[in-house]
C-alpha cells in the first residue's frame, strides 16, 4: 500500500515539475464554437491545445501546446481532453468562458527584450 502511494507521489512530482516552468495565462473565450482541438498529453500532464483552426475565435490568444488548467475557475488539469471539450461545449452559450492555460516558458521567450 505504502509503496503504491510513493510511486503515485513521484509521478505527481514529475508532472508538477513539468508545469513549474510554465506561465499561467488567462484567456477569455467568447460565446460559441472555439475552433480548437484539445488533446490528451502523453506525459500525464494536463491536456493541451493540439490545433487552432484558421478563423478560430482564439487565434492569436492561444498557442499550440498550451495546457488547459482551468475553465471558469474549475480545475481541469486531471480531466481527459474529451471531458474538457464537453465542458467547453456545454458552456458555449455563456457570454464568456474564462480559460486558464499553462504556457511553457521557452529559452527564447525568456531572453526576448523589446527595445
Amino acid at each position: 500500500y505504502g509503496h503504491a502511494f510513493h510511486d503515485h507521489a513521484l509521478k505527481r512530482n514529475e508532472q508538477l515539475h513539468n508545469i513549474q516552468d510554465s506561465t499561467a495565462v488567462t484567456v477569455n473565450a467568447p460565446m460559441g464554437k472555439l475552433g480548437i482541438v484539445v488533446e490528451d498529453s502523453s506525459d500525464g500532464g494536463p491536456p493541451f491545445v493540439g490545433e487552432i483552426q484558421k478563423g478560430s475565435a482564439l487565434e492569436g490568444e492561444l498557442q499550440l501546446f498550451d495546457r488547459i488548467a482551468s475553465i471558469d475557475d474549475q480545475d481541469v488539469k486531471e480531466l481527459k481532453a474529451f471531458h474538457i471539450s464537453k465542458l467547453l461545449a456545454h458552456k458555449s452559450q455563456n457570454l464568456e468562458r474564462k480559460i486558464v492555460i499553462l504556457r511553457e516558458k521557452t529559452e527564447e521567450s525568456q531572453n526576448r527584450f523589446i527595445v
